[in-house]
């Protein structure tokens, strides 16, 4: 039976020699006989679609992420910070004050 792509990829991903070979065969055009060498059937256009969706995936944030970086706060910090706001509206001044 053939391995997924998926499969080969946790395997290449666990073992910096199958890197090293994953990335040799890449550049030297030999991509499909690397895949088959782990057992997968797939051809180079499979796996290439396959790789550009796990680099999209790593590019999406989490949620988690997000609240991390939401504000410029990182983790769960507790910063006391005073905010002020200097907003004109019709030529008036207002200031609005947040102090926790």
């Amino acid at each position: 039976m053939s391995k997924t792509i998926n499969e080969i990829y946790e395997e290449v991903m666990k073992s910096d020699l199958l890197k090293q070979g994953f990335l040799a065969a890449e550049k030297t055009g030999t991509l499909k006989a690397f895949a088959e060498k782990l057992g997968c059937e797939a051809d180079v256009e499979e796996i290439q679609t396959f790789l550009k969706g796990k680099l999209n995936e790593d590019k999406e944030l989490s949620l988690d992420e997000l609240d991390q970086v939401a504000g410029g706060k990182g983790g769960n910090q507790n910063n006391d910070i005073d905010t002020e706001i200097n907003i004109q509206v019709d030529g008036n001044n207002n200031n609005i004050t947040n102090q926790p």
